[in-house]
């Protein structure tokens, strides 16, 4: 297979493709070529030929030494993030197209083991509100989070640290408002 199917370029217009004919979803994908698209810019002329041969890591860094200043360290993890995922995605799909399995996609099998979780982690929820605790959890945990998610620790106040599982990377900002309306509807006072 000829490295001018490996080409910047040609990772771009994967991205596109993959919104396109939903092998992704077109939110994530817009993001992810948005982010890809923003790190491939400091590639060299060499480099843009075929992204297999480019050392992810350097390419990265210089990113980050170029622009690190416009964007917080959890948007360059982000980038890092998408940026990854942009490079692994795109060599499988040129390498083999008809074998290509976007890694975000579910199968059956596990779309129901997801349904079975969330009506546990639903019913669990209701069981603690009906019982009115203020020392019990509102959720419990039953499964680990997806891989392509994150968990963050945030302390509220000294002696409490708050634990958020499964927050998507590729989070938008209207997402995060709608945790925070969900989270704020809890406060007490």
């Amino acid at each position: 297979m000829s490295t001018a199917n490996y080409s910047s370029e040609n990772l771009v217009r994967f991205l596109v493709m993959a919104a396109d004919k939903g092998l992704m979803n077109k939110n994530t994908a817009l993001a992810i070529r948005n982010a890809t698209g923003k790190v491939l810019d400091v590639l060299e002329d060499h480099e843009r030929i075929d992204v297999r041969s480019i050392d992810r890591e350097r390419v990265f860094q210089r990113f980050q030494n170029l622009n690190g200043m416009k964007y917080s360290p959890e948007s360059l993890t982000t980038y890092r993030s998408r940026f990854t995922t942009a490079l692994d995605e795109f060599v499988a799909y040129t390498t083999n197209p008809s074998a290509y399995k976007p890694q975000g996609r579910k199968s059956a099998s596990s779309k129901k083991t997801q349904a079975g979780t969330q009506a546990r982690v639903k019913k669990t929820k209701s069981k603690t509100i009906a019982n009115d605790r203020s020392d019990a959890p509102l959720l419990q945990a039953t499964s680990s989070s997806p891989a392509d998610s994150l968990m963050i620790p945030v302390p509220i106040r000294e002696g409490a640290m708050v634990r958020i599982f499964g927050i998507p990377t590729d989070l938008t900002v209207d997402e995060a408002k709608k945790i925070s309306a969900v989270i704020q509807a809890y406060a007490v006072g």
